[in-house]
């Protein structure tokens, strides 16, 4: 018995002896709204010893059982913490001041906020998807000094234009970067990420902040982060959204006058059953006839009124279902979504499917972390561009159009089943110039499915404190297919023997096509930090960089389908048309960049990189661009600002850097042979060269930027401002410009023009602005003042064409012309539109006999395309569980054409072209030529109160002017309201730990000035290249989305 208990006791020292002795303790320091408490002092309280937490708020530490850790950190309470039986801790800081933030920078390494000589930007998870955005892009809007971002439509895609301070290039890239948890990708995939992965957004703003990305980051870089894995017990959310759209607003209609395009001998409108221009007679509410009369002698009546709301009641209730699963355990997370996208055009749908695992491990002094996101997207859309060349002798047409051009008496819901309904069938519909819009829809579809795999790989090895090796591989991989169907016309001989040529009888077609984009990025950099007698600090970063670019495309028509609806290339007739693309190029850089720090408040960079790119002559691919910064702390620099008890953080920073980007299409030095009409002939080719040749020598467009900025806190820093003025002189732009014929290339590229780029950014964060008990009110403003101007173009050149209505249909017989135009002297872009001839004042000129204005012989100049002035306003409330928060945006200064006003014009449906009842007139501030001089127009009344006037080019559907307003708007950009339900209402439980609802809303309001009669000034016809303020009717009304969502968390 004695040797038991001896035994005992020596198992029971033994025990106590191991649980004394000392282990690695490993942990995550974070503040009480989660977020990681960078630099945190932890030491054992017997000791004294002890490490520092790094700039993610992670540590370890060796220590034993019942040791206790003391965790202290700038703007926090010092917090003790009894090291138990496991190994892993989590740690969270009471928040008393300001915190040492710490924003993602460049290569995603983090820095110490006040260290930074440049400008940026952070965007939290809950302030992106407050909303609940179907796309990232969305909801950064309104939310980022110097950040446009530009809603083109409101179709399915959402499709956007994306600027950081404005221009950099004239003719080339604009757009900034997008890196996705370090790695580059194409911008183009903002779209297609889930913003419920997303943990937070960082907005590198300048060319000094993302030098070290070279070519890639001279537009500014939106650093995107997402979501890790939690450092506590597993935890599942589930999250279930629906929202719903609705037509926001159409242009402003006339609703008094119905079908007609000709007078009686008296001069009255005349009713036409057929006619699809609405210069008719005044609706009077008797019943009329619609269409032709029928094969079987039938014929369609209604009574002649304006039928409410059927324009409205033709789009559809659109509607986006979002369902969420995410699943996060230690250094493991796996997210799910689908959306399930249904637009206001009728039938057009968009489905997309991701998955995201995101997962890390630790080897000792190795880390290896491997992100994969796969996406897949599948749609079906009316196709309007083929719908808009379907009828070459008939008007070119656009589904909105064809909405809006239908008379108002006429009962347009009713034709929606073209199949069954007499009225709706193709044959008998009433109209004789246009189609039924419902089987437009039915008869154009676009049809095609993407998959997209994002893949990151990463790993970090700690040498030594102050030195670390990061090695990077990132893919993005993109496969689409896409198939689009025109259905054959089909239509009863009665109706090709006796209507419009749009009724005769017609095969269908098809085009099949597939695509494949690959993006690789290998990157390799050595970084750390070094303290230096507590005094000083050195950061430090060298590396290198390789990037290669795949592209294939196929595309292959088929026309004259045997037989109908079958759209397969083997039922055509005759040959097949097809075209290959194949591209690729390659990007090497190498970079460094090196900081010192005395005492925190004292700090300057510097950073280089050179880059070799393909696109440019093997001879003259390299280029170098060097960069400084620096800042000052000025309450940790002067004693007495530290002292005072309202300033409490004053920093002055300030940066230069050159940068250039290669604004070269891939191959473009080569000269290009196109295969030309008529070819192949049998087993004989013929090709053409091009009309382009580029100048063999041609370098990168250089950015020479500074910026200065001071940032203020006040109040322990409850209120913050953020003020920075920024120039760019951009030079050596790549222009497309005409020589001589003779040399057998009309354009020649080259390095020619210059311009500048500057304005002020203006951040403030009132955080709160009012207590009130349990409550806080926040505000957060951000202004931008963003100019430009341009000082040359080319020797004997001083005006280009950037784009316009020569790339986009319009319908009206004689319309406008209208481009955005690059002059010297002027800013980036204004206008060049037709207009009325006008005297000195401004005054349109009219003919002293008929009344009628004349129109100026050549294009004047308007406003700007861009705007001068952007503000953000993001008021939020919480109190307890409850969230109010709402953003407003506001863009003025610039200017817009609506070319969808001069179709609306042409056929007679616009407001404006009944503003005088359809009788004769006196043309507003309108003149007269008499004897030399310009005598005021009080009482000539024009020629024509009608169609004569307002669907004709000369004095009316031609002038630009007529259709150009300010692009000025306000809008209610989002509104969202959540609450987390508290247990006490849903019972305690051990499985669900968390429980919200919400209401959301976005666009919800729009003010606009009276000048836009037309759409949202935000629309542009193309989502590509650098025009702006330029709209059509190939697009959808603008949307009002409101709705709701539920979130569990177990």
């Amino acid at each position: 018995m004695r040797k038991i208990l001896s035994l005992l006791a020596v198992l029971v020292l033994c025990y106590v002896s191991a649980s004394a002795q000392s282990r690695f303790i490993t942990g995550q320091v974070r503040d009480s709204q989660g977020e990681p408490v960078p630099f945190t002092s932890i030491t054992l309280k017997t000791t004294g010893k002890g490490v520092t937490s790094d700039v993610n708020g992670n540590f370890r530490i060796l220590a034993a059982t019942g040791d206790v850790l003391v965790f202290t950190a700038v703007g926090t309470q010092s917090t003790e913490v009894t090291v138990g039986t496991s190994d892993v801790l989590s740690v969270t800081l009471v928040k008393t001041g300001n915190l040492q933030e710490v924003v993602v920078t460049a290569l995603g390494v983090r820095r110490q906020a006040k260290e930074l000589g440049y400008s940026t930007a952070r965007v939290r998870n809950s302030e992106i998807n407050q909303a609940k955005t179907v796309n990232l892009q969305n909801g950064l809007t309104g939310k980022v000094s110097g950040l446009s971002i530009t809603t083109v439509n409101s179709g399915v895609f959402e499709e956007t234009k994306i600027n950081l301070r404005g221009l950099r290039s004239l003719t080339g890239n604009n757009q900034p970067m997008l890196v996705v948890d370090n790695i580059p990708i194409s911008l183009g995939f903002i779209s297609m990420i889930n913003p419920n992965d997303v943990e937070d957004v960082n907005v590198l703003k300048g060319a000094s902040a993302a030098a070290l990305y070279g070519p890639d980051g001279v537009n500014g870089v939106i650093l995107v982060t997402t979501k890790r894995g939690s450092s506590g017990k597993p935890t599942l959310t589930v999250s279930q959204s629906v929202q719903l759209a609705r037509v926001s607003f159409l242009p402003k209609l006339q609703k008094r006058f119905g079908s007609g395009s000709g007078e009686d001998a008296l001069g009255r409108p005349v009713y036409d059953p057929i006619e699809n221009q609405q210069f008719g007679p005044e609706y009077d509410g008797k019943v009329v006839e619609i269409g032709q009369v029928l094969e079987d002698g039938d014929i369609q009546k209604t009574t002649y009124d304006y039928k409410k709301r059927e324009k409205e009641k033709f789009w559809n209730n659109g509607l986006t279902l979002q369902s969420d699963v995410t699943f996060a355990a230690k250094d493991f997370l796996i997210s799910a979504q689908l959306a399930d996208l249904k637009g206001l055009m009728p039938k057009d749908v968009n489905k997309r499917n991701s998955l995201r695992i995101n997962t890390s491990k630790e080897y000792g002094k190795l880390k290896a972390t491997l992100n994969l996101n796969y996406i897949q997207s599948n749609y079906d859309v009316v196709n309007n561009a083929a719908y808009a060349g379907r009828f070459a002798s008939s008007y070119n047409g656009s589904i909105y159009f064809t909405v809006l051009n239908t008379p108002g008496q006429v009962p347009l819901t009713k034709y929606k089943d073209w199949r069954n309904d007499k009225y709706a069938q193709y044959s008998n519909y009433y109209n004789e110039y246009f189609v039924n819009p419902y089987w437009a829809i039915d008869a154009h579809r676009s049809k095609g499915r993407t998959d997209n795999i994002l893949g990151a790989l990463e790993l970090n090895y700690d040498f030594f404190d102050w030195l670390h090796a990061t090695y990077r591989i990132g893919t993005s991989f993109q496969y689409g297919t896409f198939k689009n169907e025109n259905a054959p016309i089909e239509t009863t001989q009665f109706a090709q023997d006796h209507r419009g040529q749009q009724y005769d009888a017609a095969p269908g077609s098809v085009a099949d096509g597939s695509d494949f984009s690959s993006r690789v990025t290998h990157e390799f950099f050595l970084n750390g930090r070094k303290e230096i007698h507590n005094d000083f600090a050195v950061n430090y970063i060298v590396g290198t960089r390789y990037r290669e670019n795949r592209t294939k495309t196929i595309n292959v028509a088929g026309n004259n389908l045997f037989v109908p609806y079958v759209f397969n290339l083997s039922n055509r007739a005759g040959e097949a048309v097809g075209n290959e693309g194949n591209i690729k190029n390659r990007l090497i850089s190498v970079f460094g960049q090196a900081s010192l720090s005395y005492k925190g408040w004292a700090n300057i960079e510097f950073s280089a990189a050179n880059d070799w790119d393909s696109r440019l002559n093997i001879n003259n691919n390299s280029y170098f661009y060097p960069g400084v910064s620096a800042s000052v702390v000025l309450t940790d620099a002067i004693q007495a600002l530290s002292e005072s008890r309202i300033l409490s953080y004053a920093k002055l920073r300030g940066s230069w850097s050159k940068s250039a980007n290669v604004n070269l299409g891939t191959y473009e030095l080569e000269p290009v042979y196109n295969q030309i009409g008529g070819f192949p002939y049998g087993g004989l080719g013929g090709f053409s060269a091009g009309n382009l040749v580029t100048n063999p020598n041609i370098k990168p467009e250089k950015v020479n930027s500074r910026e200065i900025g001071l940032e203020l806190g006040f109040m322990k820093n409850r209120y913050n401002l953020d003020v920075t003025y920024f120039f760019q002189k951009n030079t050596d732009q790549i222009l497309e410009v005409q020589q001589s014929a003779a040399t057998g290339y009309p354009s020649y590229k080259t390095n020619t023009a210059n311009f500048e780029n500057y304005g002020v950014e203006i951040d403030l964060n009132l955080t709160p602005l009012v207590k009130i008990g349990k409550g806080r009110f926040n505000l957060g403003i951000n202004v931008t003042y963003n100019d430009n101007k341009i000082t040359s173009l080319f020797p004997g050149i001083n005006e280009l064409a950037i784009g316009g209505t020569n790339q986009f249909t319009q319908i009206a017989a004689s319309s406008p012309d209208a481009y955005n135009y690059a002059i010297v002297g002027k800013p980036a872009f204004v206008f060049k539109i037709s207009d009325y001839a006008r005297d000195p004042q401004g005054r349109v000129i009219v003919d002293k006999v008929t009344g009628d204005p004349r129109l100026e012989d050549s294009l004047v100049v308007r406003g700007r395309s861009l705007p001068l002035w952007t503000l953000g306003f993001n008021p939020s409330f919480s109190w307890k569980g409850l969230t109010i928060s709402a953003t407003f945006d506001f863009k003025g200064g610039h200017y817009a054409y609506h070319g969808i006003g001069s179709d609306m014009d042409f056929t007679g449906i616009s407001e404006r072209s009944a503003q005088f009842g359809r009788q004769r007139f006196v043309f507003p501030n309108s003149v007269y030529e008499e004897a030399g001089k310009y005598v005021e127009n009080t009482n000539i009344q024009v020629s024509n109160g009608g169609r004569s006037f307002w669907a004709t080019g000369a004095t009316n559907t031609a002038v630009g002017t007529n259709y150009f307003s300010s692009a000025a708007y306000v809008k209610f950009r989002e509104l969202a309201i959540s609450y987390v339900l508290p247990f006490k209402w849903i019972g305690e439980s051990k499985v669900i730990k968390k429980f919200v609802v919400g209401a959301t809303g976005r666009n919800l309001i729009t003010w606009v000035p009276k000048s836009n009669q037309w759409t949202d000034p935000e629309f542009n016809y193309t989502a590509a290249g650098n025009t702006f303020g330029l709209n059509n009717v190939f697009s959808t009304p603008p949307a009002r989305i409101f709705g709701g969502y539920v979130t569990l968390t177990f």
